[in-house]
């Protein structure tokens, strides 16, 4: 939403933007139970002190039953549609939680429209305390912050509050403390981190959550941490206070295609690597495709007899460290023909110690150059990079692309070669 408010406000004039968030009051009880379902609707309830629960029926919504959250969200999608194509609100709905955005100058048109709605509606909002707060530039929402103070420069941030940051930091150094985590606190933290995660941006700390995610299968709490499990856990301690908000911006709108593939011949002892990039239009620009140096080829050869994972997980890497300038804070579609390496790059974790190198060195490029990231499976007879990894450039070239040469010293320095 956002991004298109971007795209669609001219970059010389965009107005000042701000937001604040409405708050439905008890929500599910405002709806009530249909009265088919009324009469046989009943939940037995514990009652201390005695042997038998008592039998209770509902006129409103029970919170949190399946068919209640499959009926407000109907009712709450609903109220949305009304206020966006109907009054031409920019707002957004989750479960309760209604966000606002207006130029500034329409702020008091905005509040009217959205609460007018509600009365009509006959639903309650909070009107006053922590969940009534005026418009400003930055506003909480859903346990996030939202920033729109840099609407008119092209970008909006959202990203975690402060009190979140310090509350999982605090929580984590009570466990390095502790030196032991029982299964269930490392359930909990591992859900905790997966939500920061989704609002922090890059994928970095995937690979720690993922040994975090380790602990919770442990039947019994470990009785003194690993080292490295400590350095897990340290690196999230850093990452929450260190990870940067989603950067919102009109490069969003524009999608640009990799195309990468890599070769192997183990009984010749030679690997190659091939990649293309597409811009929005569809224009092919540039491609590369090389043989890979002895030194990389002997190293992968050493650990496996057919090395092709990792051969299929490099030729991403390259392209990112080549083009990554070239579509920064943009989207980027990578098609790759090999199933285990397109997995691999989805979970930001690779099946061996080498591919693991890769995608680490990966994640911190795509980090640091707000790409966002996107995998999918291409067939190797419909994939435009199967030529050039195997040197063939025939096509590429009467596409019109340009040939880019790989700096393989780079690559060795991430293989720690």
């Amino acid at each position: 939403m956002v991004g298109f408010a971007l795209k669609f406000c001219p970059s010389d004039g965009r107005p000042k933007l701000r937001g604040r968030t409405y708050d439905l009051r008890s929500a599910y009880k405002q709806f009530a139970v249909h009265p088919d379902d009324r009469a046989a609707l009943r939940m037995g309830v514990n009652v201390p002190g005695r042997e038998q629960c008592a039998i209770i029926g509902f006129n409103s919504l029970p919170f949190g039953a399946v068919g209640s959250v499959a009926g407000f969200l109907r009712v709450s999608q609903a109220v949305w549609f009304l206020g966006y194509f109907g009054l031409g609100l920019l707002w957004s709905a989750f479960y309760d939680d209604y966000t606002l955005l207006s130029r500034c100058e329409l702020e008091s048109s905005s509040s009217w429209a959205c609460e007018a709605l509600f009365n009509l509606l006959g639903l309650a909002y909070a009107t006053e305390g922590h969940k009534c707060k005026p418009f400003d530039d930055k506003f909480k929402t859903l346990g996030l912050e939202v920033n729109t103070g840099s609407f008119q420069q092209g970008f909006v941030l959202v990203g975690h509050t402060e009190s979140r940051r310090e509350e999982l930091h605090g929580q984590l150094a009570a466990a390095l403390e502790a030196n032991t985590m029982t299964s269930k606190d490392a359930e909990r933290m591992r859900g905790r981190m997966i939500f920061f995660e989704g609002y922090a941006f890059g994928r970095v700390a995937n690979s720690a959550v993922k040994a975090l995610g380790r602990l919770c299968n442990s039947p019994e709490p470990v009785s003194k941490f690993s080292a490295s499990m400590r350095t897990t856990l340290e690196f999230l301690q850093q990452r929450v206070l260190q990870g940067r908000p989603l950067k919102i911006q009109g490069s969003l709108n524009q999608t640009w295609l990799v195309f990468t593939d890599g070769a192997c011949d183990p009984a010749a002892r030679e690997g190659s690597v091939g990649g293309v990039i597409y811009d929005p239009n569809g224009n092919c620009l540039q491609f590369f495709g090389e043989r890979v140096p002895d030194r990389v080829m002997d190293d992968l050869l050493e650990r496996s007899q057919n090395p092709i994972h990792e051969l299929e997980v490099l030729p991403v890497l390259i392209a990112a460290e080549l083009w990554g300038q070239t579509y920064a804070e943009a989207q980027v579609v990578y098609y790759i023909d090999n199933e285990s390496s397109l997995m691999a790059y989805i979970r930001g974790d690779g099946e061996t110690q080498r591919a693991a190198q890769m995608i680490h060195a990966f994640v911190q490029q795509e980090s640091a150059m707000q790409h966002r990231v996107w995998f999918g499976r291409v067939p190797s007879y419909s994939n435009p990079a199967d030529g050039p990894s195997r040197l063939d450039f025939k096509e590429v070239l009467e596409l019109g692309a340009t040939k880019t040469s790989i700096n393989w010293e780079l690559v060795m320095k991430h293989l720690e070669l």
